[in-house]
């Protein structure tokens, strides 16, 4: 007889109000194991969903139209950064996670999102800063 692993289930929940034209103007959004239970408000959504049928990558990209160029800069900076370090850790595969990283700080650099700050003497903070 096989031993069924012990299992957890969790949701995450968006909820999207949207005007006449179907463009969002609120996003909330609640996940049974986060900080906070309660609905928390969000500007936007980018969820990407592996299709294995497929082979296909499935997404789903929401943001509210009150959301500034600034922050859809900022968002991508921060989600290309987030990619290369998932895509590392998932592959192993370092020095394709490092050039996705550089990519993604040249972008940063390039949109204002990310200022070039010059080392202190002990070097222990990075070349890089958020401008939010």
């Amino acid at each position: 007889m096989t031993e069924k692993a012990d299992t957890t289930e969790a949701s995450i929940r968006f909820d999207i109000t949207l005007d006449d034209t179907n463009t969002p103007e609120s996003i909330t959004w609640q996940a049974d194991q986060a900080e906070s239970r309660s609905p928390q408000t969000c500007k936007a959504v980018l969820m990407s969903i592996w299709d294995p049928s497929k082979q296909n990558t499935v997404k789903f990209d929401l943001w509210t139209k009150d959301m500034t160029h600034h922050e859809m800069n900022a968002l991508t900076v921060q989600s290309l950064l987030m990619i290369a370090e998932t895509y590392g850790k998932a592959t192993g595969n370092m020095p394709l996670s490092a050039e996705l990283r550089q990519f993604a700080e040249g972008f940063g650099i390039k949109t204002g999102v990310l200022k070039v700050v010059e080392p202190e003497a002990d070097d222990t903070i990075k070349p890089f800063q958020l401008d939010l």
